[in-house]
C-alpha cells in the first residue's frame, strides 16, 4: 500500500516542490544585508523575506554553494544571490547590489574582529609568523581572563541551579497574576472598566496637594431639603405672612382706639376702591 501522496501523485511539500525534478526547492529567504535593487534603484531592508527558488550550483571543497532566485516586491525584477563559503559571505550575482556600510569591528561595536585571509595564509606557511601570532593570542587571553571567568561562572550557576531559577520565575509569575486579578476586582468594585495601577509615593504626594471645595450643604441633602419644604408648604400661601399682617393691623387699631372689625372693613374698602389716574394739564382753558 502506498501513501496518499502517491495516490494523488503529489509531493508532501506541495507547491514548494513543483520544480523538485530540476533540483529547485521554493523556500522563504531573508535578505542578509541592506541592499539596492538594480532594476528600480529602490532600497530593500535587511530581513525582508521572499519566496525564493533554492538550487545547488556548485561546491567549495565539500560545502555546497546555494543559489537563491527571487522577485523584487517593488518592480518584479529578478534577483540572484549565492552563498560564498570561501569568504563566509553572500555573493550578489544580478539584480541586486549590497549597500556599503563601513564600520570597524571591536568592543565599541560589540563584534569580534576576524583574522584576515592574508594573515591566515601567512601563518599556514611561515612558522615565525605563527609563533608571533601565538604570543599575541596569549597576551589577549591574559587580558580577557577576568571577563571570561565571570561569564563562565554565570553560565555555570545557570546550568547548576536551573530548578531554583525556574521555581523563582514561576513564583514571580503567580504573584504578578494575583496582583493583576486583584487590581481588576478593585476596579470593578469602583465601577471602572480598566484595571488600576499600583499606588506609588509620587501619586500619594500629588493627591495630597489636591483640595476639593465643598459648599454649605451637599447637593443630595439640598435636594432633599427643597423637596421637604415644597411638600410641607400650604397651597393657599404662606400662613406665617398672613399672621404677621394680622398682628400689625391689630396693633394699629389699638393705637388709634378703633375696633378691629372697623379697621379691617376700611382696609378692604381701600383695596377694592378703583384707582383714578389724574393727568395734569397746563392749558389756560382747563385752568379757567
Amino acid at each position: 500500500m502506498g501513501s496518499l501522496n502517491t495516490y494523488h501523485n503529489s509531493h508532501p511539500l506541495r507547491e514548494r516542490a513543483r520544480k523538485i525534478k530540476q533540483g529547485i526547492m521554493v523556500v522563504r529567504y531573508e535578505m542578509p544585508y541592506n541592499v539596492w535593487c538594480t532594476h528600480c534603484n529602490e532600497h530593500i531592508g535587511k530581513g525582508v523575506r521572499y519566496n525564493a527558488e533554492k538550487q545547488c550550483v556548485g561546491n567549495y571543497f565539500t560545502t555546497k554553494i546555494w543559489e537563491f532566485r527571487m522577485t523584487c516586491h517593488l518592480c518584479q525584477g529578478k534577483m540572484v544571490v549565492r552563498t560564498d563559503p570561501q569568504n563566509y559571505d553572500y555573493a550578489f550575482i544580478s539584480g541586486v547590489r549590497k549597500k556599503v556600510e563601513t564600520w570597524e569591528a571591536g568592543k565599541e561595536t560589540g563584534t569580534i574582529k576576524l583574522m584576515e585571509n592574508e594573515l591566515k595564509e601567512k601563518i599556514a606557511t611561515d612558522p615565525f609568523a605563527k609563533l608571533e601570532n601565538l604570543k599575541k593570542d596569549e597576551i589577549v587571553a591574559v587580558q580577557e581572563a577576568p571577563e571570561i571567568s565571570l561569564l563562565y561562572k554565570i553560565q555555570t550557576n545557570k546550568s547548576e541551579n536551573d530548578w531554583a531559577l525556574s521555581r523563582q520565575i514561576r513564583k514571580g509569575f503567580r504573584q504578578n497574576k494575583k496582583r493583576a486579578a486583584k487590581r481588576v476586582e478593585e476596579a470593578r468594585s469602583r465601577g471602572l472598566a480598566i484595571p488600576l495601577l499600583d499606588a506609588s509615593e509620587e501619586d500619594s504626594k500629588m493627591a495630597s496637594r489636591v483640595s476639593f471645595k465643598t459648599g454649605k450643604a451637599n447637593y443630595k441633602k439640598q435636594m432633599k431639603l427643597t423637596k421637604y419644604k415644597l411638600k410641607s408648604a400650604s397651597i393657599f400661601g404662606n400662613p406665617g405672612a398672613r399672621r404677621t399682617a394680622r398682628r400689625k393691623l391689630l396693633t394699629k387699631a389699638l393705637k388709634q382706639g378703633m375696633d378691629q372689625s372697623v379697621l379691617v372693613a376700611r382696609r378692604r374698602e381701600e383695596n377694592d376702591r378703583p384707582r383714578i389716574q389724574v393727568v395734569a394739564t397746563s392749558s389756560k382753558e382747563d385752568i379757567s
